[in-house]
């Protein structure tokens, strides 16, 4: 093995060029082949990046989506034409079984994974062996450069244990290295953002690139406000830059030096007597966000006797303001080094995979807002004008230890077995973990698999106020989650393959707001010394998920998957069972995307999901100003409190509708260039996101996800 890089041709964004990129595997994950159509593509094997076939041999088969017991692995070259993708690969998540992009109740763009039934928080990113500070924007997509993106997996049933921060899943992206033969600016021009980046050789052994974006929404976002109560006072905007230059020392060693940011903010304030103001009068100062994050890493490959390792140093910095009137406030910064190994050692036909990971976070918080906690995916949360306004400023700093062992070796000529455990200890809730992981594969037949996946998982705070002794509860122990998968494939042919996952997953120990925190005015003794949050709540996630998958040949590949799920959460507390919020039974996609001829590419993606679910509005009461505790019927209310319905009861109309994509390659003079169209919902079904009530509760407006039209898109690629 050698890490001196072969001559390889580079993509220009959105080009549709099917070119190799050199990117080095994970430490024991073998490299997926993109094989002639005389060889078929061994879809058991671990996949997560595509190697270079010499120019002599013609492509004539690409494996899009590789399966693994645990989840999915996608080329990001190809699925990055994906219709109403945007240009964006992570965003084809929503195409895969068992996704869903969840969206904000109160609408917009900004959507992010919620894997099988979990929370769209509960998963974990990680880039090139390293964590990143946040992976979407406030437009909806994500913070990479698509030009950079080898590929990504997604993992959904107990992944290798070298992932300990999560419940939901995990989605590992993979940035390319820069080129060592050709230079050159790129320039990518599109409605919703523009990008320009460089890469060039250094010298024979060193090369680099460097990306910036920015985003272009802020310029028309007022077009497609439906609501005319507010306005923005801060449009949506955001940028980030990558950037990678990678030595080849010499044939055993590698150093790559990676950096890597994002900024986004947005603010909007309300009209005078806007519904949204005279339902929470708290709201009256406006709604503000805004986050960003720096990353520096520096990563040592590395071939010895001992085997194959990486080790790596990075330190990031992440923060984050929340605004919500004078009802929330939170400003919180997080300063995180770590110093992180992953070693494959041989062991005659078995594999030692193991690791060590140290990892320090400095966290600083100033909160202040009403003494009312609430977990809105596990309880109503109640009017909280009453409440007393509170206010905390702390720090703490929290130590992690972690380590993995994944032993891998086949059992017998059709058997192989993958069994290892996730260590992890933090000393601020002083919990230490020892997280069992198993994958047992029997191949029983050439072309049919059948896979068996279990572990158990936990994952650290989502939220910082759940560290403050004021909003949250530092007492509390961390969210566990225990899963069990069984998988079934059967390759038809080269080309086409179908796979039956199911899948059971168990939480415990979630986050349920303190119902003593919870009185109308908080006005009892001992109230607000109550803590705010308690581990009070549980779930299940059950589901089966269906995929037929077509390999690219011929100029054509696609994919069509079936999901049926169901998912329940109860609050201990209070001893209720409901519908989770995310509780998505049925969910259809089918995927197409044809190269006409050399010039011309074609795409098309048709998505059918249950409703969401969401709780009944019957009414309301007025809630008037009070004199020494009590109601002043005389004067006008404040506000009026919704009457509910049951928790989750009840379910919004299906989702469905119809993308689609051309893409023309073409030359201007030398410079390769790429214009694409895109049309989102062509056929412009509306489906209802929410009900925008009036202030009293009589009447609505039924509020559409966007879009409720069809919304065309238009972007330019060029490669100078």
């Amino acid at each position: 093995m050698t890490f001196h890089h072969k001559p390889v041709p580079v993509c220009a964004l959105l080009a549709g060029f099917l070119c190799q990129l050199p990117v080095c595997a994970e430490p024991g994950e073998t490299a997926a082949v993109t094989l002639p159509a005389n060889q078929a593509a061994d879809q058991t094997a671990p996949a997560s990046v595509a190697t270079a076939i010499p120019a002599q041999e013609p492509l004539e088969v690409i494996q899009v989506l590789g399966r693994r017991p645990d989840g999915l692995t996608l080329s990001s070259e190809k699925i990055l034409n994906v219709a109403g993708a945007g240009n964006d690969p992570l965003r084809a998540l929503e195409a895969l079984p068992g996704v869903t992009l969840a969206t904000p109740g109160t609408g917009g763009p900004v959507a992010k994974p919620a894997i099988r039934g979990s929370s769209p928080v509960d998963n974990e990113y990680q880039t090139d062996f390293l964590p990143v500070g946040y992976v979407f924007h406030n437009d909806g997509l994500s913070t990479f450069n698509p030009l950079l993106i080898q590929s990504f997996s997604l993992y959904s049933s107990s992944w290798s244990p070298q992932y300990k921060d999560a419940t939901g899943g995990v989605i590992v992206t993979e940035l390319r290295d820069p080129s060592f033969e050709q230079s050159g600016w790129f320039l990518d021009a599109g409605a919703i953002r523009s990008s320009l980046m460089y890469e060039g050789q250094i010298s024979p052994q060193a090369a680099f690139y460097f990306s910036l974006r920015q985003s272009f929404i802020h310029l028309y976002i007022d077009q497609f406000i439906e609501d005319e109560e507010f306005d923005f006072s801060t449009p949506p905007r955001n940028n980030d830059f990558q950037s990678k230059l990678v030595w080849d020392i010499n044939a055993q060693n590698q150093l790559r030096l990676i950096a890597t940011g994002a900024r986004d903010k947005v603010r909007r304030r309300f009209d005078e007597g806007s519904r949204d103001v005279a339902k929470n009068p708290d709201l009256a100062t406006g709604e503000g966000y805004r986050s960003s994050y720096s990353q520096f890493g520096v990563l040592w490959d590395n071939q010895s006797v001992v085997g194959d390792s990486k080790m790596a140093f990075n330190l990031l910095d992440r923060s984050e303001n929340i605004e919500e009137g004078i009802a929330w406030n939170l400003q919180n910064d997080i300063r995180e080094w770590l110093l992180k190994s992953a070693t494959v050692s041989p062991l005659g036909d078995a594999e030692l995979h193991w690791g060590l990971e140290l990892r320090q976070q400095n966290i600083d918080w100033q909160a202040k807002g009403r003494a009312q906690p609430c977990n809105p995916e596990l309880n109503v949360c109640p009017p909280g004008y009453y409440a007393p306004i509170l206010s905390d400023v702390a720090s703490t700093d929290v130590r992690f230890v972690s380590g993995h062992l994944n032993y891998q070796r086949p059992l017998a000529a059709a058997w192989q077995l993958k069994a290892g455990v996730a260590l992890d200890h933090n000393d601020f809730t002083r919990e230490s973990f020892a997280e069992p992981r198993l994958a047992l594969t029997w191949q029983l037949a050439p072309d049919w698999q059948l896979d068996l996946t279990a572990g158990q998982h936990h994952q650290w705070f989502r939220r910082v106020e759940m560290l403050s002794s004021v909003f949250g509860n530092p007492d509390l122990e961390l969210e566990t989650a225990d899963q069990l998968g069984l998988g079934l494939e059967h390759r038809l042919s080269d080309l086409w393959r179908w796979q039956l996952d199911l899948y059971h997953k168990k939480l415990d120990k979630l986050f349920v707001s303190n119902p003593a925190r919870q009185s109308s005015g908080l006005s009892q003794p001992g109230q607000l010394q109550a803590p705010a949050f308690l581990n009070g709540g549980s779930g299940t996630a059950s589901g089966a998920e269906f995929l037929l998958n077509r390999d690219l040949a011929d100029g054509w590949y696609g994919w069509f998957s079936v999901s049926y799920a169901k998912t329940e959460r109860r609050n201990d507390l209070i001893g209720q069972d409901f519908n989770y919020e995310w509780d998505i039974p049925l969910i259809v996609n089918a995927v197409v995307n044809y190269e006409w001829d050399e010039h011309w590419e074609l795409g098309f993606k048709w998505r059918f999901q249950s409703g969401r679910r969401y709780t009944e509005i019957f009414g309301a009461r007025p809630v008037y100003p009070q004199i020494n505790g009590q109601p002043d019927l005389s004067k006008a209310p404040i506000f009026y409190d919704p009457t509910e319905g049951t928790f989750n009861g009840a379910r919004r109309d299906a989702l469905h509708r119809l993308d689609a994509r051309v893409d023309y390659h073409t030359r201007w003079g030398q410079y390769p260039v790429t214009m694409y169209f895109e049309v989102l919902n062509l056929y412009g079904n509306k489906t209802v996101q929410e009900q925008e009530w009036n202030a009293d509760y009589t009447s609505y407006e039924e509020d559409y996800e966007f879009p409720d039209f069809p919304f065309p898109g238009l972007g330019i690629s060029i490669r100078f």
